[in-house]
């Protein structure tokens, strides 16, 4: 069995309307949810083997939280344009999934919507997923490779996301 972990990137900040979209960096709210929600997961897990992440600015900021977090080795953060180039191509992004090395059981993917999002309806079937800013999903996949990932091989587990705790 191997386990993915959905996130989307935390809040970004569009105060400067001439930054290119890719460009865009993490407001305070989306430095502080990325921090907190870095924390929280660590609390749940024991590890998180590899990151695979977007270049945007907004995508790796969130992905740094995650990796000093969980130790994550340099060697391991790999870092993909292609989830920034086809976050509107779902079944390019299951591509990417499909060539993680198989030696990792536990991956985190940082991307965005609404491939994020569509990703986790292939995977697990879940119709009324929302993957909010710094949304983490966990999906359990019934596989023993990264090249068998298919439509609905997976089963939703949680998801965890900054507001669920702003009361608390």
């Amino acid at each position: 069995m191997k386990t993915i972990f959905l996130l989307r990137h935390a809040k970004s900040d569009w105060s400067n309307k001439e930054l290119l979209d890719y460009n865009r960096p993490l407001n305070n709210r989306g430095l502080k949810d990325a921090s907190f929600m870095s924390k929280l997961l660590k609390d749940k897990l024991s590890f998180i083997e590899a990151v695979y992440s977007s270049t945007a600015t907004r995508a790796e900021q969130t992905t740094h939280f995650f990796a000093k977090e969980f130790g994550i080795k340099k060697e391991d953060v790999y870092w993909k344009k292609e989830i920034y180039d086809y976050h509107y191509e779902m079944q390019k992004l299951i591509r990417i999934l499909l060539t993680i090395e198989n030696r990792f059981q536990q991956v985190l993917f940082v991307g965005h919507n609404p491939g994020i999002s569509e990703m986790a309806f292939y995977l697990c079937g879940e119709p009324c997923i929302t993957m909010p800013t710094c949304c983490i999903l966990k999906i359990e996949l019934q596989i023993n490779h990264w090249e068998e990932i298919s439509a609905n091989c997976g089963n939703y587990i949680f998801q965890e996301y900054p507001k669920k705790y702003k009361n608390k």
